[in-house]
């Protein structure tokens, strides 16, 4: 019969299956069906990703940022002087040839220029956990609870996305009520009027020196003309070094910025580092100029270096006002801090997440 099969018997050279490795296959089997659960999850929810643009004068952040949330190139901008927040969703593939969606919500920072900022803003900005410390920013959200008392259900401090004004100047990252100095010595600063563990109580005082606990110290360095800084994300993930890629200058001022960052990063010993990125742009400006050559040839060779040494760093060339490249950067990094799972779940990589709800959202 045409269906009938030869038997042969195992050549010496043929590996034949054992039970451990029929069982190794099983496993590897059951971890990619695990895995693509897992993927088919999280393509339900939406991650929240918080990322920073920061360099000089007229490297072209705003703009940037301006194309990636409104989609529109504007020729000029005034100064940017204070942090501001913009929010977009972005989805992507979770990586090349896959077929889950990886949906985000962009939290995105613009900041001054980098010779703008004093000591304590640079600080402020480099610090991945800012406004809060690291401890606090890491601590899972408080949940709404019923009080057995009234049968009333006390909401947590944690505000709703959807408000577009949050409550300014009500609580510290201690979810303590904050209110001014009555005093005429200190009508600008906040007090929780809590005792501290030296029974210090934080608040003013008419004759002396007044006390303020570091939860309001903390709280008052978040201030800013208009209003008080709260992000809804928890840490910054990514960081977007900007330079303008036909000015040495900017380009040079970029490095000094990526050394100081380094050094507050070595020192703090964090766990999981963000993404660092070095955009160049304006790439349409004078693409044959030698600057411009010079710039690219040189952050090429940097990069390798630094790969080399261990320090992981991406580069990329975009152009705001031709909107070219952007979105790859934005996609690259989107898909590369999808494997990095201790950025942006709550309880790090492999822990089971229980406030990833049915509701289609991943709270930060």
């Amino acid at each position: 019969s045409r269906w009938h099969i030869e038997r042969r018997a195992p050549s010496a050279h043929a590996r034949v299956p054992t039970r451990r490795s029929r069982a190794r296959r099983g496993a590897a089997a059951a971890a990619m069906a695990l895995g693509s659960k897992a993927e088919e999850d999280l393509e339900t929810k939406r991650v929240p990703i918080r990322m920073t643009f920061m360099g000089p004068g007229e490297a072209g952040k705003t703009s940037l940022i301006n194309v990636l949330v409104n989609n529109q190139f504007q020729e000029k901008y005034p100064t940017t002087e204070n942090v501001e927040l913009y929010y977009t969703t972005f989805e992507c593939l979770t990586e090349e040839g896959s077929s889950y969606k990886f949906r985000t919500l962009l939290e995105i920072e613009d900041t001054p220029p980098f010779e703008n900022m004093d000591e304590t803003m640079l600080a402020n900005l480099i610090d991945p956990f800012w406004p809060k410390p690291e401890d606090l920013a890491m601590k899972n959200p408080a949940k709404d609870v019923v009080d057995p008392s009234t049968g009333k259900v006390k909401k947590s401090v944690n505000l709703a996305f959807s408000m577009t004004k949050p409550p300014v100047g009500r609580f510290n990252d201690e979810d303590a009520d904050v209110k001014k100095g009555e005093c005429a010595l200190n009508p600008h600063l906040y007090f929780c009027s809590r005792p501290d563990w030296r029974d210090r109580v934080c608040g003013p005082k008419k004759e002396g020196k007044h006390f303020q606990c570091r939860s309001c110290q903390r709280f008052q360095s978040s201030l800013q003309v208009s209003g008080e800084y709260r992000p809804m994300v928890r840490r910054r993930m990514i960081y977007f070094f900007v330079y303008d890629a036909n000015d040495d200058k900017s380009y040079f001022k970029v490095h000094e910025m990526y050394r100081l960052f380094r050094e507050v990063c070595e020192k703090k010993r964090l766990k999981q580092w963000p993404l660092l990125y070095l955009i160049g742009n304006k790439i349409d400006v004078n693409p044959d100029k030698d600057t411009f050559k010079g710039i690219q040839s040189h952050v090429k060779e940097w990069a390798r270096t630094e790969v080399e040494s261990g320090r992981r760093i991406s580069t990329e060339m975009v152009s705001a006002s031709r909107n070219k490249f952007l979105k790859k950067v934005i996609t690259s990094a989107v898909q590369d801090v999808k494997t990095r799972e201790p950025l942006w779940k709550m309880n790090g990589e492999g822990a089971n997440d229980s406030l990833l709800s049915d509701k289609g959202c991943c709270v930060q």
